[in-house]
Protein backbone atom coordinates (compact mmCIF):
# COMPACT_ATOMS: atom_id res chain seq x y z
CA UNK A 1 0.00 0.00 0.00
CA UNK A 2 1.30 3.33 -0.84
CA UNK A 3 1.49 5.90 2.03
CA UNK A 4 1.02 9.03 -0.93
CA UNK A 5 -2.06 9.68 -2.54
CA UNK A 6 -1.94 12.22 -5.40
CA UNK A 7 -5.11 14.19 -6.24
CA UNK A 8 -5.24 16.21 -9.39
CA UNK A 9 -7.92 18.73 -8.27
CA UNK A 10 -10.40 20.78 -10.69
CA UNK A 11 -8.50 23.75 -10.18
CA UNK A 12 -5.10 21.87 -11.74
CA UNK A 13 -3.43 21.41 -8.50
CA UNK A 14 -2.16 18.31 -7.75
CA UNK A 15 -2.98 17.54 -3.41
CA UNK A 16 -0.74 14.77 -1.62
CA UNK A 17 -2.64 13.31 1.10
CA UNK A 18 -0.43 11.11 3.50
CA UNK A 19 -2.71 7.59 4.11
CA UNK A 20 -3.34 7.06 7.76
CA UNK A 21 -1.30 3.83 8.04
CA UNK A 22 -3.17 0.56 9.42
CA UNK A 23 -1.69 0.98 13.38
CA UNK A 24 -2.68 4.30 13.34
CA UNK A 25 -6.24 3.49 12.61
CA UNK A 26 -6.60 0.79 15.01
CA UNK A 27 -4.93 2.81 17.96
CA UNK A 28 -7.55 5.54 17.62
CA UNK A 29 -10.55 2.87 17.21
CA UNK A 30 -8.63 1.64 20.13
CA UNK A 31 -9.57 5.24 22.02
CA UNK A 32 -13.08 5.19 20.57
CA UNK A 33 -14.32 1.72 21.64
CA UNK A 34 -12.45 2.51 25.10
CA UNK A 35 -14.96 5.61 24.78
CA UNK A 36 -18.11 3.89 24.31
CA UNK A 37 -17.44 1.62 26.87
CA UNK A 38 -18.26 4.57 29.15
CA UNK A 39 -20.65 5.88 26.98
CA UNK A 40 -22.71 2.39 27.32
CA UNK A 41 -22.11 1.84 30.74
CA UNK A 42 -23.95 5.18 31.43
CA UNK A 43 -26.17 4.22 29.07
CA UNK A 44 -27.30 0.73 30.59
CA UNK A 45 -27.56 2.06 34.32
CA UNK A 46 -29.67 4.78 33.28
CA UNK A 47 -32.04 2.41 31.71
CA UNK A 48 -32.38 -0.01 34.59
CA UNK A 49 -32.14 3.25 37.00
CA UNK A 50 -34.93 4.82 35.40
CA UNK A 51 -37.11 1.34 34.46
CA UNK A 52 -36.27 -0.53 37.51
CA UNK A 53 -39.76 -2.55 37.82
CA UNK A 54 -39.45 -3.02 34.29
CA UNK A 55 -36.18 -5.33 33.79
CA UNK A 56 -36.57 -6.58 30.09
CA UNK A 57 -37.73 -3.25 28.76
CA UNK A 58 -34.97 -1.97 30.27
CA UNK A 59 -32.25 -4.77 29.10
CA UNK A 60 -34.11 -3.91 25.63
CA UNK A 61 -33.83 0.29 25.72
CA UNK A 62 -30.09 -0.75 26.97
CA UNK A 63 -29.25 -2.81 24.19
CA UNK A 64 -30.62 -0.37 21.38
CA UNK A 65 -28.78 2.51 23.22
CA UNK A 66 -25.58 0.57 23.47
CA UNK A 67 -26.41 -0.05 18.98
CA UNK A 68 -26.98 3.31 18.46
CA UNK A 69 -24.15 5.04 20.22
CA UNK A 70 -22.29 2.32 18.86
CA UNK A 71 -22.73 3.75 14.88
CA UNK A 72 -24.22 6.82 16.14
CA UNK A 73 -21.09 7.89 18.05
CA UNK A 74 -18.84 7.72 14.96
CA UNK A 75 -20.64 9.01 12.36
CA UNK A 76 -22.39 12.28 14.49
CA UNK A 77 -18.58 12.61 15.40
CA UNK A 78 -17.34 12.33 11.87
CA UNK A 79 -20.16 14.59 10.42
CA UNK A 80 -19.82 17.02 13.04
CA UNK A 81 -15.92 17.54 13.22
CA UNK A 82 -15.00 17.28 9.75
CA UNK A 83 -13.64 13.78 9.60
CA UNK A 84 -12.76 13.26 13.07
CA UNK A 85 -13.73 11.43 16.36
CA UNK A 86 -11.95 11.91 19.69
CA UNK A 87 -9.46 8.68 18.91
CA UNK A 88 -8.99 10.22 15.79
CA UNK A 89 -7.86 13.53 17.20
CA UNK A 90 -5.49 12.29 19.19
CA UNK A 91 -4.01 10.22 16.39
CA UNK A 92 -3.87 13.21 14.26
CA UNK A 93 -6.37 11.76 11.58
CA UNK A 94 -9.13 12.55 9.51
CA UNK A 95 -11.67 11.15 7.13
CA UNK A 96 -11.88 12.72 4.03
CA UNK A 97 -14.08 12.45 0.61
CA UNK A 98 -11.86 10.30 -1.82
CA UNK A 99 -11.29 13.96 -4.46
CA UNK A 100 -9.84 15.60 -0.72
CA UNK A 101 -12.72 17.51 0.29
CA UNK A 102 -14.23 17.41 3.17
CA UNK A 103 -16.21 14.36 4.36
CA UNK A 104 -20.42 15.08 4.00
CA UNK A 105 -22.87 14.24 6.55
CA UNK A 106 -24.40 11.43 4.21
CA UNK A 107 -20.61 9.74 3.81
CA UNK A 108 -20.21 9.67 7.58
CA UNK A 109 -23.45 7.92 8.13
CA UNK A 110 -22.67 5.58 5.17
CA UNK A 111 -19.64 4.31 6.30
CA UNK A 112 -20.42 3.62 9.75
CA UNK A 113 -23.75 1.72 9.23
CA UNK A 114 -21.41 -0.97 7.31
CA UNK A 115 -19.11 -1.12 9.87
CA UNK A 116 -21.40 -4.09 10.99
CA UNK A 117 -19.69 -5.62 8.35
CA UNK A 118 -16.44 -5.18 9.51
CA UNK A 119 -16.99 -8.00 12.69
CA UNK A 120 -18.66 -10.64 10.57
CA UNK A 121 -16.67 -13.77 10.51
CA UNK A 122 -14.17 -13.84 8.16
CA UNK A 123 -14.80 -10.26 6.82
CA UNK A 124 -12.65 -8.66 9.41
CA UNK A 125 -9.24 -10.34 8.18
CA UNK A 126 -10.42 -9.42 4.61
CA UNK A 127 -11.47 -6.36 5.70
CA UNK A 128 -7.75 -5.37 6.78
CA UNK A 129 -6.61 -7.37 3.72
CA UNK A 130 -8.06 -4.69 1.88
CA UNK A 131 -7.03 -2.07 3.23
CA UNK A 132 -3.61 -2.87 3.12
CA UNK A 133 -4.08 -3.89 -0.71
CA UNK A 134 -6.59 -1.08 -1.03
CA UNK A 135 -4.93 2.01 -3.36
CA UNK A 136 -6.54 5.05 -0.84
CA UNK A 137 -6.42 2.15 2.02
CA UNK A 138 -9.95 1.73 2.27
CA UNK A 139 -12.05 -0.75 4.01
CA UNK A 140 -15.74 -1.74 2.52
CA UNK A 141 -17.19 1.33 4.59
CA UNK A 142 -15.23 3.73 2.66
CA UNK A 143 -15.34 1.96 -0.90
CA UNK A 144 -19.48 2.39 -0.96
CA UNK A 145 -19.39 6.11 0.59
CA UNK A 146 -16.28 7.41 -1.57
CA UNK A 147 -14.26 8.36 1.71
CA UNK A 148 -10.54 7.34 2.71
CA UNK A 149 -9.00 7.82 6.14
CA UNK A 150 -5.45 10.09 5.91
CA UNK A 151 -2.82 11.84 8.14
CA UNK A 152 -4.07 15.40 9.19
CA UNK A 153 -1.61 17.92 7.25
CA UNK A 154 0.56 20.46 9.47
CA UNK A 155 -0.48 23.62 7.92
CA UNK A 156 1.69 26.40 9.28
CA UNK A 157 -2.04 28.91 9.39
CA UNK A 158 -4.14 27.76 11.49
CA UNK A 159 -7.60 28.57 8.91
CA UNK A 160 -11.22 27.30 10.11
CA UNK A 161 -13.17 25.30 7.44
CA UNK A 162 -15.44 28.17 4.86
CA UNK A 163 -18.18 29.47 6.34
CA UNK A 164 -19.60 30.04 3.00
CA UNK A 165 -22.98 28.21 3.69
CA UNK A 166 -23.84 30.28 7.21
CA UNK A 167 -24.28 33.78 8.08
CA UNK A 168 -23.22 37.05 6.43
CA UNK A 169 -19.33 37.02 5.53
CA UNK A 170 -17.72 40.26 6.81
CA UNK A 171 -15.60 41.04 3.52
CA UNK A 172 -18.94 40.51 1.77
CA UNK A 173 -19.52 44.52 2.23
CA UNK A 174 -16.76 45.33 -0.23
CA UNK A 175 -17.49 43.42 -3.25
CA UNK A 176 -19.12 44.45 -6.17
CA UNK A 177 -22.23 42.76 -7.33
CA UNK A 178 -19.42 40.65 -9.66
CA UNK A 179 -21.87 40.57 -12.65
CA UNK A 180 -19.24 38.82 -15.29
CA UNK A 181 -18.64 36.10 -12.78
CA UNK A 182 -19.34 32.64 -14.21
CA UNK A 183 -21.00 29.22 -12.45
CA UNK A 184 -17.65 27.74 -13.21
CA UNK A 185 -15.44 30.23 -11.14
CA UNK A 186 -18.18 29.90 -8.86
CA UNK A 187 -17.14 25.98 -8.18
CA UNK A 188 -13.64 25.96 -8.77
CA UNK A 189 -13.51 28.87 -5.77
CA UNK A 190 -15.94 26.80 -3.59
CA UNK A 191 -13.87 24.00 -3.91
CA UNK A 192 -10.62 25.48 -2.86
CA UNK A 193 -12.69 26.96 -0.04
CA UNK A 194 -13.83 23.67 1.17
CA UNK A 195 -9.71 22.41 0.80
CA UNK A 196 -7.70 25.16 1.98
CA UNK A 197 -7.84 24.03 5.64
CA UNK A 198 -6.22 20.79 4.97
CA UNK A 199 -3.74 21.93 2.20
CA UNK A 200 -0.09 21.86 3.20
CA UNK A 201 1.31 25.19 3.19
CA UNK A 202 2.97 24.99 -0.45
CA UNK A 203 -0.34 23.78 -1.75
CA UNK A 204 -2.32 26.99 -0.30
CA UNK A 205 -0.08 29.70 -2.10
CA UNK A 206 0.20 27.81 -5.20
CA UNK A 207 -3.17 27.07 -5.52
CA UNK A 208 -4.09 31.42 -4.65
CA UNK A 209 -1.69 32.40 -7.12
CA UNK A 210 -2.75 30.06 -9.60
CA UNK A 211 -6.50 30.64 -9.04
CA UNK A 212 -7.38 33.48 -6.88
CA UNK A 213 -4.97 36.03 -7.94
CA UNK A 214 -5.93 35.93 -11.70
CA UNK A 215 -9.51 35.96 -10.40
CA UNK A 216 -9.15 38.96 -8.37
CA UNK A 217 -7.54 41.01 -11.14
CA UNK A 218 -10.26 39.93 -13.64
CA UNK A 219 -12.70 40.73 -11.61
CA UNK A 220 -11.26 43.73 -9.84
CA UNK A 221 -11.59 42.12 -6.45
CA UNK A 222 -10.08 44.67 -3.99
CA UNK A 223 -6.70 43.57 -1.59
CA UNK A 224 -6.35 44.45 2.02
CA UNK A 225 -3.38 44.95 3.82
CA UNK A 226 -3.11 42.13 6.63
CA UNK A 227 -6.30 40.11 5.54
CA UNK A 228 -5.00 36.98 3.82
CA UNK A 229 -6.81 35.58 0.54
CA UNK A 230 -8.56 32.78 1.79
CA UNK A 231 -11.26 35.54 3.52
CA UNK A 232 -11.77 37.44 0.28
CA UNK A 233 -12.68 34.39 -1.22
CA UNK A 234 -14.62 32.68 1.35
CA UNK A 235 -16.71 36.24 0.93
CA UNK A 236 -16.83 36.07 -2.96
CA UNK A 237 -17.88 32.41 -2.63
CA UNK A 238 -21.04 33.33 -0.09
CA UNK A 239 -21.87 36.76 -2.14
CA UNK A 240 -22.15 35.09 -5.56
CA UNK A 241 -23.93 32.32 -3.91
CA UNK A 242 -26.88 34.28 -2.25
CA UNK A 243 -27.60 36.51 -5.51
CA UNK A 244 -27.87 33.31 -7.33
CA UNK A 245 -29.84 31.38 -4.78
CA UNK A 246 -27.29 28.72 -4.67
CA UNK A 247 -27.44 28.29 -0.61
Amino acid sequence: MTQEHLILSPEKTLLSFRLAPISRRMWAHLVDLMILVGINTMATYLAFLFFMYLPEFAMALASFLSAFAFFGYFAICEAKFQGQTLGKKGLNIRVISADGTPITVRQAWMRNLLRIADFLPGVYIAGVTGILANQRAQRLGDMVAGTMVVVEPKVSTNFAAAPHRYGTHHFEQYLAELPNMTLEEYFAMKRLCDRFPYLPAEEQSRSIQDLWVPFAERHQVPAFANVHPILMMEAVVMRFSRIHHLV
